[in-house]
């Protein structure tokens, strides 16, 4: 049972989405005819990216590129455009390009340092943000997503000093940004075994964002590694209602019922989640549940 459980912990750690900077303003107009038949392939660009067409978007953007190669907005739109797609390499290319001909956009080195992190890449993503704090020592995005890079660094101090900065900055209608800020951090400092910090955040991540089943997990987390189990099914039973398939969920709130001595319910919830597992196509944590379910079985035969 021992090592479900400690599968289940490390399944606690819930990192945010990275945050998208938005399309690059179009560049303005000139009286050259070249030049304003590329301008109305990047607004129709820009009008597909809105729609999240992106595929159309690209075209759109390589139109205009074509038509003038020193279109600095269009690759970084483009850019954009390729990283909604997952096509990363490409996003770096259009990124670097853009950089070239503008090394004041922040934006385009926001986003280089967001392909950089899709494909692994976390010291070349760290570099892109330090040179958007650089340029704009207040973009709270920018200590964000270093934070991120950090923490898969496993550079955790480094990575709460980021997190502390980007709550120092985030403007305070950013409420559900916050709340994402917080969740990250409280899971750094549920790594760092800072299980009250932890619950800490993840409070105030609940106060700006009540429907993120995330965090509801993640403070369960954090109150089964100090044994306060009731409060770990409480929080279980809010994820499940606001994601009635989260495996996870089913698995952690059968562990918690098992050790307040509920072993029905615990049964009945591993068995949920074992099912949940098999659809997902998880087959490792389908059949570690089993086997968990199997031991248990055989416990309460044994007491009986």
């Amino acid at each position: 049972m021992s090592y479900l459980v400690q599968l289940l912990v490390s399944l606690c750690i819930t990192l945010a989405l990275l945050i998208y900077s938005p399309p690059a303003v179009a560049l303005a107009q000139t009286n050259n005819e070249m030049q304003m038949s590329a301008q109305e392939f990047f607004r129709a660009g820009v009008e597909q990216m809105q729609r999240q067409n992106y595929l159309e978007a690209v075209q759109d953007f390589s139109k205009a590129i074509d038509l003038n190669q020193n279109f600095s907005a269009a690759f970084s739109n483009r850019c954009l455009a390729y990283l909604q797609l997952g096509e990363y390499e490409s996003a770096i290319e259009d990124c670097s390009q853009t950089v070239n001909l503008n090394p004041q956009n922040t934006e385009a080195f926001l986003n280089l340092g967001l392909a950089y992190y899709k494909l692994g890449n976390y010291q070349a993503a760290i570099a892109n943000y330090h040179q958007v704090i650089k340029l704009n020592p207040t973009d709270f995005r920018a200590y964000y997503n270093r934070a991120l890079a950090e923490t898969d660094r496993q550079n955790y101090q480094d990575a709460l000093a980021d997190y502390n900065q980007t709550l120092n900055l985030i403007p305070v209608n950013e409420t559900f940004a916050a709340a994402e800020v917080y969740n990250d951090r409280g899971t750094t400092k549920l790594i760092l075994d800072d299980n009250l910090g932890a619950i800490a955040d993840f409070d105030l991540a609940i106060n700006l964002n009540q429907q993120d089943y995330r965090t509801y997990f993640n403070r369960a987390c954090a109150n089964q590694r100090i044994s306060n189990y009731t409060a770990a099914i409480q929080d279980l039973t809010i994820a499940l209602q606001l994601n009635p398939n989260y495996a996870e969920a089913y698995a952690n709130r059968g562990v918690a019922y098992y050790k307040l001595g509920n072993e029905q319910l615990a049964l009945l919830d591993l068995q949920k989640a074992a099912n949940h597992f098999l659809l997902q196509q998880n087959i490792t944590a389908y059949q570690q549940t089993l086997n968990l379910l199997k031991q248990l079985k055989t416990q309460a035969t044994a007491i009986g």
